[in-house]
C-alpha cells in the first residue's frame, strides 16, 4: 500500500512539473503575441525585459563565476555548461527563454559492470533516493565500451535574474546533491559490506 503511495505522489509531483513547463510555453506565446501588436517605443522596452529572461545562460555562467568556478560551454552542446565544484563534476543545461534549468552531478560513483553485489546494492539505493522526499533524481548509467556502471544525480531550479542571492541558491543546491551523493554512496558500501 505504501508504494501505491509513493507511485501516486510521485505522479502528482510529474504533473505539477509538466503543468509549470506549459504555464511557461502559453506565456511565451502570449507575450511574443503581445510584442506583435505594441507601437515601437512599448516595444523596445519590453524587449529589454525579454532579453532578461532569455540570457539565462549568461546568468547561469556569471553565478557559477560567483562562487569560484570555471564554467565552459560545451562543444557538442552549445546549452550545456560544465563545471567542477568541490571536486565534482558538474553539468547545467539551460534552454533560451526558459528560467528552468537541469543542474547535473554526474559519475560520483561507479562500479564494474560484471559486480552482481555491487550493481544490485547500486539498483536499490538509486530507488530508495528517489522514494525520498529530496529535490533531485537519482540515476545510474551503464557504459558497455568500459564495462561500468555509474551513477549521477539531477535537479531541476530555477534560474532567474529576479531571485536575490543567486551565488547562494546555486551553493545550497549543490551541497544538496552532495548530501544525497553521501546518502547513496554509504548505502551502497553498507550493502555490499565495504
Amino acid at each position: 500500500m505504501d508504494f501505491h503511495i509513493i507511485l501516486l505522489i510521485l505522479g502528482v509531483l510529474a504533473l505539477i512539473g509538466w503543468v509549470i513547463q506549459g504555464v511557461e510555453m502559453v506565456n511565451e506565446y502570449r507575450r511574443n503575441k503581445q510584442l506583435k501588436n505594441m507601437k515601437p517605443q512599448e516595444t523596445q522596452s519590453s524587449l529589454q525585459q525579454q532579453q532578461e529572461v532569455l540570457q539565462t545562460k549568461d546568468l547561469v555562467i556569471r553565478t557559477l563565476r560567483a562562487i569560484g568556478c570555471e564554467p565552459s560551454i560545451n562543444e557538442e552542446d552549445e546549452n550545456r555548461i560544465d563545471f567542477q565544484y568541490q571536486g565534482g563534476n558538474f553539468f547545467i543545461i539551460t534552454a533560451d527563454g526558459y528560467v528552468f534549468t537541469y543542474l547535473y552531478f554526474v559519475w560520483w560513483y561507479d562500479a564494474p559492470l560484471d559486480n552482481i553485489d555491487a550493481l544490485s546494492a547500486i539498483q536499490k539505493a538509486v530507488n530508495n533516493a528517489n522514494c525520498q522526499p529530496i529535490g533531485c533524481n537519482v540515476m545510474y548509467t551503464i557504459n558497455k565500451e568500459d564495462r561500468i556502471v555509474g551513477v549521477h544525480s539531477r535537479s531541476q531550479i530555477l534560474f532567474s535574474p529576479d531571485i536575490r542571492g543567486l551565488d547562494r541558491y546555486l551553493t545550497t543546491e549543490l551541497q544538496e546533491l552532495f548530501e544525497v551523493r553521501n546518502n547513496v554512496v554509504m548505502e551502497i558500501r553498507t550493502e555490499i559490506g565495504e
